[in-house]
């Protein structure tokens, strides 16, 4: 789902600009800020987009690999492990909150 450009129906702004086109049925299982943004009455569902100001292109790519292929492995994940998050908390993902307070947790054991 993540390769295939059918389907998609939103559009995800990042703070430095590229726009990433994203499935509106991976938003609303991953996190329940998401569902509500895209309940009709809305503003982000009838413009079909939002920006996450807050959030840089490296960011948004890494929480894209992760709602579409439950992929945690990424090498950039640990560069991003904070502002990803700072995201989940926001947007109250609850299984990527889990998978990277498990993360820093495990971490930080090893450099300390």
């Amino acid at each position: 789902m993540f390769e295939c450009p059918t389907g998609r129906d939103f559009i995800f702004g990042s703070s430095d600009g590229p726009e990433r086109p994203v499935h509106k049925v991976r938003l609303v299982i991953s996190s329940s800020i998401f569902s509500w943004m895209l309940e009709p009455n809305v503003a982000e569902c009838q413009r079909g987009r939002c920006v996450l100001k807050e959030v840089s292109t490296k960011t948004l790519d890494a929480l894209f690999a992760i709602l579409y292929m439950h992929y945690f492995g990424l090498e950039n994940l640990k560069e991003e492990a904070r502002a990803l998050l700072e995201a989940a908390v926001k947007y109250e993902m609850v299984d990527l909150k889990k998978h990277r307070e498990e993360t820093l947790i495990a971490d930080r054991r090893w450099t300390t």
